[in-house]
């Protein structure tokens, strides 16, 4: 996720596109929503290419859209959800917040994980 969400602001042809989603500056419960209909279509297609390579359970793949959508608009509210010790426990650290993704809707050059916020440790992107 890390690494479609970084070149989706890198390079030059598709960054136009991603940037109707980031007309959400201020967060709310409708801005996972707001994507362009090419972003949706490419999204799409990248998990229509995954599954037919690789082999999965019905139930995972469910289980899988449920979370996904769930975390999705979690990690889109304004006001963060999660507790004030996530970001300094040795566990939950390594997980992302609401206001780990808010932070990249105001700073579009930091920040592009959404489950796990490793990778921008790693590649010094987190802010």
């Amino acid at each position: 996720m890390f690494c479609f969400h970084y070149l989706a602001h890198k390079l030059t042809w598709f960054r136009p596109i991603h940037q109707l989603h980031h007309t959400h500056i201020d967060t709310n419960v409708y801005s996972l929503f707001v994507l362009n209909p090419i972003e949706t279509l490419g999204f799409g297609a990248i998990w229509l290419i995954i599954i037919s390579i690789l082999e999965f359970n019905c139930i995972s793949i469910i289980i899988y859209l449920i979370l996904n959508l769930t975390y999705g608009i979690l990690a889109h509210l304004n006001n963060d959800i999660f507790p004030s010790f996530w970001n300094k426990n040795s566990v939950t650290k390594w997980i992302s917040t609401t206001q780990f993704h808010s932070n990249h809707h105001k700073n579009e050059s930091h920040n592009f994980g959404f489950y796990f916020t490793l990778w921008d440790k790693i590649f010094k992107t987190i802010i």
